[in-house]
């Protein structure tokens, strides 16, 4: 589980996810991370996205829109 590999880390990791006008997965996911009991995390979302959404969440998180040129290069950006 990502609690306990998070646990033994004294630093805080990047989780880095690309959307692309799938907001019903990743609202899944953001609900997934919120049951982690620990926050030692910063997550970035790629909306690659032709008409991005507004993304609501509570996580430390830093969203960031550009255009779609694949999934490689939205980690890239991330």
């Amino acid at each position: 589980m990502l609690s306990d590999i998070i646990e033994g880390m004294s630093q805080h990791i990047a989780i880095i996810t690309v959307v692309y006008q799938n907001y019903t997965v990743l609202q899944d996911f953001l609900q997934s991370l919120e049951k982690q009991t620990t926050k030692k995390f910063h997550l970035y979302i790629v909306d690659t996205s032709p008409d991005p959404k507004k993304i609501k969440n509570e996580l430390p998180c830093t969203v960031i829109t550009t255009v779609n040129k694949g999934y490689a290069h939205g980690i890239n950006v991330g």
